[in-house]
């Protein structure tokens, strides 16, 4: 059973700790359980041998939960507790919880184990830099599943930090020549989200 969350607080940013959760105290709707991003069951095995995945910005689990449930071993990263807490009570209610470890951790900061993973996921998160560097770890024959926000006219939040929506001319170079780019879609995102926003699945596959 899952009894606590490691706490990887060194560098932790007050200001991104505290926003992430406002955010998730905003629309308690963002806790509940939710279906995994639909690219994983379409491209991702199920395993029976000690494969590792690693699920960044992973909220309240929804990706984590289904890749232990395929029988991966999965580090869970988030920088906001409430999700994390919610995480924990679904591993323990679906008696996976051998299979995740969670820790709460600034991503500007976080200290990727030194392992090599056969699955990274990015969901509705996007930052260049770590896809950059989480990619070096990822195994031959390994994937990518970056699933964000897009930078698109039809887009409901007309605010939001352009810097963090994905453009689609950058995605052929996001993730080097070491992979290769196995499936792309655009979609509109999910119905309990605050603002109708437009989406990309990547699936990227290493090949060297």
């Amino acid at each position: 059973m899952i009894t606590s969350i490691s706490m990887r607080v060194s560098g932790m940013s007050k200001s991104d700790y505290e926003k992430w959760n406002r955010k998730y105290q905003k629309n308690e709707k963002l806790l509940q359980r939710r279906e995994p991003s639909s690219v994983i069951s379409q491209y991702i095995p199920a395993v029976t041998t000690n494969k590792r995945a690693l699920d960044i910005a992973c909220g309240s689990g929804r990706n984590t939960l289904c890749l232990a449930s395929m029988g991966y071993m999965v580090d869970a990263v988030d920088i906001a507790l409430q999700p994390l807490q919610k995480l924990k009570e679904f591993a323990n209610d679906d008696k996976i919880y051998d299979n995740i470890n969670i820790y709460m951790a600034d991503l500007d900061s976080f200290e990727i184990p030194d392992t090599t993973y056969s699955v990274v996921v990015m969901a509705n998160y996007l930052d260049r830099d770590l896809i950059t560097k989480t990619r070096e770890y990822i195994e031959i024959g390994g994937y990518f599943i970056l699933d964000t926000y897009i930078d698109d006219i039809r887009n409901e939040k007309i605010d939001s930090n352009k810097e963090y929506l994905l453009k689609e001319k950058e995605v052929a170079s996001l993730f080097g020549d070491k992979f290769e780019i196995v499936y792309k879609s655009t979609y509109q995102n999910e119905s309990y989200e605050l603002y109708r926003m437009f989406k990309m699945a990547i699936v990227a596959k290493r090949i060297r």
